[in-house]
């Protein structure tokens, strides 16, 4: 089992804290262009240099959510963007920190990897959306579906959108996953 971080943006930090995203999809890079398959199944990805691609993380390892924070309050640990801003009032005026700088000592999420598949993005459908953490909603109003496709153009710069946007159906990592207790011996000194 390895222990690894991974970013989520504050509404699907919401999601996975009220148990409503179970599933995260990442774009894989480079695009592959050659999946090998035998009798057996799957074998993997040529990345065109005769080396196979190898998935961000495994069945059983341990994710690490890095979200939006702060610690700017003397004697309280760290404050968390998806719970609402809970810092002093002093302190409102005052930037969240990104999630790519949060330390590990922070993390307050784990996440047991139950399945790592790769499918293209178009794949999905409105309950695999739901999975991904979109709510369903009214008729009338946008499927989780079309939220979904939303938020993964937000995620991606815009010089990318070309190749990796939801109307690209890009070949994407699926990444299953439950919440887990912190894993034994996290973040001591080594």
């Amino acid at each position: 089992m390895n222990v690894k971080p991974i970013l989520f943006n504050t509404a699907m930090v919401q999601a996975i804290l009220e148990g409503r995203k179970t599933q995260t999809r990442r774009i894989i890079k480079p695009q592959p262009t050659n999946p090998r398959w035998n009798n057996i199944g799957w074998l993997g990805w040529d990345d065109g240099h005769g080396y196979r691609m190898k998935s961000p993380c495994e069945v059983g390892d341990v994710l690490w959510v890095r979200e939006t924070f702060d610690d700017v309050a003397m004697g309280h640990p760290w404050y968390y963007k998806a719970d609402g801003d809970l810092r002093p009032e002093c302190w409102k005026g005052e930037r969240w920190m990104p999630s790519i700088h949060m330390p590990k000592e922070a993390a307050r999420i784990f996440l047991k990897v139950k399945d790592v598949r790769i499918e293209k993005l178009w794949a999905m459908d409105e309950e695999t959306a739901i999975a991904e953490g979109f709510e369903d909603s009214p008729a009338g109003t946008d499927s989780p579906l079309q939220r979904f496709s939303e938020l993964w153009d937000k995620t991606i710069k815009r010089d990318d959108l070309r190749e990796f946007g939801y109307h690209a159906d890009p070949w994407v990592w699926v990444i299953e996953f439950e919440r887990c207790e912190k894993p034994e011996g996290w973040c001591l000194d080594e």
